[in-house]
């Protein structure tokens, strides 16, 4: 048997060559009711069974990488849980596969940036997810950084945003929304918003969450 970066040797043990050798997989303790918070759920008998079918989608989701002279797959992840005494998810490990971190989250020399799940909730418009998907891999935990507003603007929008086809109007609205967006980020647990002039943005990330958020974005 043999597979791309892994071998059988003769006693029948997996042994791991190339470039996969030293991977490590992204592994996440949590809990049940965790999760389902996260994700909006409440915390009945129902909720319980859809994060268990949730939980198997997942994991049988298979990732095929196609090439001119070969092909093959992996899993996206793996996870096991304990049940209470009424049945319902307890304690759970999540590990997701190496080599599909990697795809989906950046190569190994990049190194994978973590989102809060929990700050990523507590915000409800698209802009704001977006804004703070950024935001969470350029300001590290106890830092801050100025940006300016035409730059988070091209962060959300996409790269191609300013050019002539792009009406004013609609640059405004965009900008506007960003701006929405910021303050929004601002009265989030985590996070503070100054604004050193009208167009430039000083952002700061708590190296811990805060309870009090400020509200010197607008």
């Amino acid at each position: 048997m043999a597979a791309r970066g892994v071998t059988v040797d003769e006693d029948g043990k997996l042994d791991v060559r190339g470039a996969i050798k030293g991977w490590q997989s992204i592994e996440v303790d949590t809990t049940g009711r965790e999760l389902l918070a996260i994700a909006g759920k409440k915390q009945g008998g129902s909720a319980h069974d859809w994060l268990k079918r949730s939980m198997r989608r997942l994991a049988s989701t298979i990732i095929v990488f196609e090439g001119e002279e070969s092909e093959w797959s992996c899993n996206l992840m793996s996870y096991g849980f304990n049940k209470d005494k009424r049945g319902k998810v307890d304690g759970i490990s999540i590990a997701i596969n190496p080599v599909a971190a990697i795809v989906l989250l950046g190569g190994a020399e990049v190194g994978y940036t973590v989102h809060s799940l929990g700050e990523r909730h507590a915000l409800h418009a698209e802009v704001e997810r977006a804004l703070h998907a950024y935001l969470v891999g350029a300001v590290r935990k106890g830092a801050k950084r100025s940006f300016s507003l035409e730059h988070l603007v091209n962060q959300v929008y996409g790269s191609k945003v300013y050019g002539d086809d792009v009406p004013e109007k609609t640059m405004q609205n965009r900008k506007t929304a960003v701006r929405k967006a910021l303050g929004a980020l601002n009265n989030s647990k985590g996070w503070k918003v100054l604004w050193s002039d009208r167009n430039t943005a000083v952002v700061m990330r708590y190296g811990r969450v805060r309870h009090n958020a400020g509200k010197s974005a607008s």
